[in-house]
């Protein structure tokens, strides 16, 4: 089916939780918009303001979330957290309308196309859902069960202080509370609403890039090009969500509103009466971004140090920023080859270098231009690329030695937050070759600016051109581990076994650090989901589990296993070794990608 197609169907069928996520979000960019005017006033375009805006709208929607959690002595409405929202909201545009502040004039067609790409971004990103049964891969199953342990806290109107949290080792909440406080119209379908925030996130994810870029280069094309580096470039960050990495790009939003409030309290001189203001707003982003995911502050701090490093950089003797330059690429070099001799990092590179080449490639002859040009941000985003690269072999053990070992991040994060600095350099490089033929167009005798025309539209459409013909915005087969197959087992088992009967599924190894040892185990088929959806226990035993030997029976009878569940993933157990085995399992169930056998030669059988 087309893509044209496949979204109307997705919009038509969950209309109202689409509606409902978008004015939620409407209305926290309302109330950022309105702050961030009263702050910076006349300072910023249009365009530029809705790019900042919308980069923290996730913001009032984060924290009246918990607010609402946090109260336990009043029966929470439909409208529990718009009320809060649409008063503030109201508020600020009131003071904001008082105080009679209007943006800086600029191209009104490039705000007209910035939203553009936002809508036609939402709907090419809900054809995802189309053939999606379930949200993907086995992090989606954790994510489904704590919003749905969230939202019974919510409906008996207790407070989240009161009570421990779903797993004592979970640490970011912030996803889970925002979909958990969504109206209670559409609390019922948990499923549906994460995998429709989850689209809409990675259609908001670009939008901010345009700001630092354009307010750098007073350029609004090289701020188009890299939101659309940042849209369709790469297939990172979006395909994170084959693997059910909600808080992770939610965090990438927050973290791009507090590069930008960073940026703005760099490049603005307000008054001292004002001055203290754009100070909180950071505050309160990196608090956001702790609570939505904890890594994110780490990403904070790696790109402030990288912007200190820059300006000392380019502060220091020749002969130093020689040295800090051959360094730097020696760096590089060293990287690059220390993560492809390792199994479990070389992936990183995959989506920038195995299948997005061409666009990398020229991203890195724009950044010659860019450099020229923009050196500080040129060089700060080249060492944010060093060290997200070098936080791969830096082991830091972040709360107790019960997670085991870790690393600054891990590799699924630094893969997906590649593209920012790579679509940053592509529009600093962009708005560098704008000037050049500008500056050539003011020598006597030349005349350059068709060339510079020519040229600006050539790049612009062949970003937009590549990335629209080669990119695939429906989910990867390896990660869809949930068949209708499974969801009829599901209802099988709610019908037909023992409430406390318990079930093996297999698992294997997580593997997302440099370290040889064990990082814990994770489901590789839907039997990950039969707690949350079919409300039995599970025991996680490897796929290759061997059942034709005495000692795996043994194990199973000691764990007091009762049934085997096998899905339709490459990675369940092997089905035939248990027909082989009839004195010890017997087929309960069957389906063409489902089995569900129970387990008769223990000795209480």
């Amino acid at each position: 089916m087309n893509l044209l197609l496949d979204g109307w169907l997705v919009v038509f069928n969950n209309w109202s939780i689409l509606a409902w996520i978008l004015l939620v979000i409407f209305l926290g960019y309302t109330i950022t918009l309105s702050v961030l005017k009263i702050i910076f006033k006349d300072t910023l375009t249009a365009a530029e303001y809705f790019s900042f805006g919308l980069a923290g709208s996730l913001l009032p929607f984060l924290f009246g979330s918990i607010f609402i959690f946090s109260l336990n002595h009043f029966q929470r409405t439909d409208l529990s957290l718009l009320i809060p929202l649409a008063l503030l909201s109201l508020a600020l545009v009131f003071l904001q309308h008082k105080a009679q502040i209007q943006p800086v004039q600029g191209s009104r067609s490039t705000l007209t196309v910035l939203i553009l790409i936002f809508c036609v971004s939402i709907f090419l990103r809900l054809v995802f859902i189309s053939e999606a049964i379930t949200p993907l891969y086995f992090d989606s199953a954790e994510h489904y069960r704590i919003i749905r342990y969230l939202l019974g806290i919510y409906r008996n109107s207790q407070s989240i202080l009161q009570i421990s949290l779903p797993d004592s080792r979970y640490y970011h909440l912030g996803f889970h509370l925002m979909t958990a406080a969504l109206p209670s119209s559409i609390q019922w379908y948990v499923m549906d609403s994460m995998m429709i925030f989850g689209q809409i996130i990675l259609a908001m994810i670009p939008i901010p890039v345009f700001f630092i870029v354009r307010h750098e280069t007073s350029s609004d094309k090289a701020g188009l090009l890299a939101v659309l580096l940042a849209s369709f470039g790469w297939y990172m960050p979006a395909y994170a969500v084959n693997w059910g990495k909600y808080p992770a790009l939610t965090s990438l939003i927050i973290l791009q509103f507090v590069l930008n409030i960073g940026y703005a309290a760099f490049r603005f001189n307000l008054s001292p009466s004002t001055q203290w203001k754009k100070y909180i707003l950071p505050g309160l982003g990196i608090a956001a971004a702790g609570l939505i995911h904890t890594r994110s502050v780490l990403v904070i701090g790696i790109v402030f140090a990288a912007w200190i490093i820059a300006k000392w950089w380019l502060n220091s003797p020749k002969w130093i920023q020689l040295l800090l330059l051959f360094l730097t690429l020696g760096g590089f070099l060293a990287e690059y080859f220390l993560i492809q001799s390792n199994d479990v990092l070389k992936v990183v590179f995959d989506p920038y270098v195995q299948s997005g080449y061409v666009l990398t490639g020229l991203v890195a002859l724009l950044s010659i231009a860019a450099y020229q040009t923009f050196p500080r941000l040129t060089l700060a985003s080249f060492l944010v690329i060093l060290f997200l690269l070098a936080s791969l072999f830096i082991p830091v053990n972040i709360l107790s030695a019960r997670y085991g070992y870790q690393t600054i991040l891990d590799r699924p994060f630094v893969e997906m937050l590649l593209y920012l600095p790579l679509s940053l350099l592509g529009g600093l490089g962009f708005a560098g070759v704008e000037q050049y033929f500008h500056s050539t167009e003011q020598k006597p005798g030349y005349s350059n600016k068709p060339t510079g025309v020519l040229i600006s539209a050539f790049l612009l459409g062949f970003v937009f051109l590549y990335s629209f013909t080669n990119y695939n915005f429906r989910p990867s087969d390896c990660c869809k581990i949930v068949s209708s197959d499974d969801l009829i087992a599901f209802d099988w088992i709610k019908r037909n076994l023992p409430i406390d009967a318990q079930i093996l599924i297999a698992t294997t190894e997580l593997n997302v650090f440099t370290s040889t040892s064990s990082e814990g185990f994770t489901g590789t088929d839907a039997g990950i989901w039969i707690p949350s959806l079919a409300g039995r226990p599970i025991f996680g035993a490897p796929y290759a589990l061997n059942f034709g030997k005495q000692s795996t029976l043994d194990m199973l009878c000691e764990q007091e296993v009762n049934y085997v569940y096998i899905g339709g993933t490459p990675q369940s157990f092997h089905w035939t070794q248990l027909n082989e085995t009839p004195d010890w399992y017997k087929n309960v169930f069957s389906l063409p990608k489902t089995q569900i056998y129970r387990i008769t030669g223990c000795a209480a059988d």
